[in-house]
């Protein structure tokens, strides 16, 4: 979802629902009910949203229900006031966030990685650059045997076979992270399509959400596509390794989203909703492809008690739920960054003059 578009809409007079989060997704509600959280957003973190919500049902009996359709149709949930948060990869500027009365923080890291479906390819023995990769998305180069890609494949045997590239069907968070990378380490490429959550790649096959990606290039002989980490694995995809600007071969692992991550907060000095939370890429060495997955949360909810209970289930899987976030790949927040976010709930999201949080 491009946050930029979605935060500059008008919203309905009067409206105060929270916007809304993933967690499980059985029995969407239609409204936010006292103490009930409804959320709906991203699909590239559906994965542990889903373990998360379901582990924490089980403790506390209250229900996470969550819908994977995407940042931007969990946001247009928001004038339905059926959802309690969103979760987007692509932030609200500080500018944004004071226009639409939204309070924002990080919840998680996710690993966007690109997979591809080649026979007899092991995970990470592929090797593209940004350049590389983004010629073969927009359609410049058409087989997996042209000269760029076996200049840094020697030996590897490439098929002389057209690439097929799978395209997401819908606006994602996971497609602005990857087309930020490619932007960032290829200057044709950001002057030709630059940062966007809905690139116009090559026509052909789709897929819907981060799991249909997956999917649909582990059924696709020949594809090339990007999805979250998790979604990929639980495929079984071969992982594409990249060549960062600084000539090193680096593949996509847990430990190397985690010392991207380490990088980027350790200087990190806050901001206004967090917004510029984001990988820069430039201090990465041009990667890894990691999205931030921030909550957009109304700083006025419609509800007390459903506010309370989104806030008591995200201070529950900071401080609980980190070894499944690893479990699963994903990278957690640092715990040097809970205490400002935790800070920020008590200042921002208030009713009638009294903060959410701390919950009494």
């Amino acid at each position: 979802m491009d946050g930029r578009t979605v935060m500059g809409r008008v919203r309905r007079a009067g409206l105060g629902a929270l916007v809304g989060f993933l967690g499980l997704a059985a029995g969407f509600g239609t409204a936010a009910a006292d103490g009930v959280v409804n959320g709906a957003g991203s699909t590239a973190v559906f994965p542990l949203m889903n373990v998360w919500a379901q582990a924490y049902q089980e403790k506390t009996g209250t229900p996470i229900t969550y819908q994977p359709n995407g940042g931007g149709a969990g946001v247009a949930q928001f004038d339905e006031n059926s959802v309690t948060f969103v979760l987007v990869e692509d932030p609200a500027s500080p500018a944004e966030l004071q226009k639409n009365g939204f309070v924002q923080w990080p919840l998680v890291f996710t690993g966007i990685v690109p997979v591809v479906n080649l026979p007899n390819l092991q995970s990470g023995k592929l090797v593209l650059d940004g350049p590389t990769l983004g010629s073969i998305l927009d359609g410049k180069i058409t087989r997996w045997n042209d000269p760029a890609i076996v200049a840094l494949n020697q030996g590897l045997g490439l098929p002389d076979a057209p690439i097929v590239v799978i395209s997401r069907a819908e606006p994602a968070g996971s497609t602005f992270a990857l087309t930020r990378y490619l932007s960032a380490t290829s200057p044709a490429f950001d002057s030709q399509i630059g940062p966007t959550d809905s690139p116009q790649f090559v026509k052909g096959p789709t897929a819907s959400g981060d799991a249909g990606m997956a999917a649909e290039v582990a059924s696709t002989p020949n594809a090339i596509g990007w999805t979250d980490y998790a979604d990929a694995v639980a495929a079984k995809l071969p992982l594409v390794a990249i060549k960062t600007t600084s000539g090193a071969v680096v593949a996509p692992t847990p430990a190397t989203f985690t010392q991207a991550v380490n990088d980027l907060t350790g200087a990190f000095d806050g901001g206004l909703g967090f917004a510029d939370l984001m990988i820069d890429q430039s201090r990465t060495g041009g990667w890894p492809i990691l999205a931030t997955t921030f909550v957009l949360m109304d700083a006025v909810p419609d509800d007390r008690a459903s506010g309370e209970a989104a806030l008591k289930f995200f201070d529950w899987a900071y401080r609980t739920g980190t070894a499944q976030a690893t479990q699963l790949g994903y990278v957690p927040v640092p715990a040097t960054l809970l205490n400002g976010i935790e800070t920020l709930w008590g200042a921002a999201i208030i009713i009638d003059d009294k903060p959410l949080w701390p919950v009494k």
